[in-house]
């Protein structure tokens, strides 16, 4: 009885999983389904194409395979399954959201602050993860901040012309700091793992 119980148990939760995939996948459109479905097959085989031909590491041939759907998934996120405003609606004042929700107390604000900071942290990680080694770590560091400001940009000018979300400069403030969050955890990562190899290496 106690294993049929936890059977039950796991597909309710598999269940509930699917239902929750087949409610986004409804609200998106089926020419991208379409696309979302070929980037994913997309990537597969630009991982393919490196692993064959040999040129990266293993590291960055993973990395540049998951970026494409990486982005795709936060395109889907910020724009394709929002239902569109009756109006375009957007706020060009910096920090204003982080003044009304310290002011007013607004939780709605912080948790949408926290979502555009969080979405961006593993792309800064996979974009620095994607680089060369041979390329200074700062420079990457400012190539990727200057690539998530303009990602970010045409971002919210799309939710300016489809009227799927709020254009915010704050917006773009927050995909920064968590792409920059990304980025500078990766490079510590990077220090570390350099460090217990330098190691390992001097004990043989």
């Amino acid at each position: 009885m106690i294993e049929i119980t936890q059977l039950n148990s796991h597909s309710g939760i598999f269940a509930k999983a699917w239902d929750a995939i087949a409610y986004f996948a409804g609200r998106i459109d089926p020419v991208w389904q379409i696309i979302i479905v070929s980037v994913f097959c997309l990537s597969l085989f630009v991982f393919m194409l490196f692993y064959i031909f040999d040129k990266l590491k293993l590291s960055q041939m993973i990395s540049l395979s998951i970026i494409p759907p990486y982005i795709l998934l936060i395109l889907v996120l910020t724009i394709f399954i929002r239902l569109p405003n009756n109006e375009v609606t957007y706020e060009f004042m910096p920090i204003w959201s982080y003044i009304e929700m310290i002011k007013y107390k607004r939780v709605d604000l912080l948790i949408d602050n926290l979502f555009n900071l969080c979405i961006f942290v593993p792309l800064g990680f996979l974009v620095m993860s994607s680089f060369s080694p041979k390329k200074k770590e700062w420079r990457a560091f400012r190539i990727l901040l200057l690539l998530t400001l303009l990602f970010s940009l045409s971002i919210e000018i799309s939710q300016l012309i489809t009227r799927h979300g709020c254009c915010e400069t704050d917006d773009i403030i927050n995909n920064l700091i968590g792409s920059a969050i990304g980025g500078i955890i990766y490079m510590i990562f990077h220090q570390i793992v350099e460090k217990i190899f330098s190691a390992t290496e001097d004990k043989k």
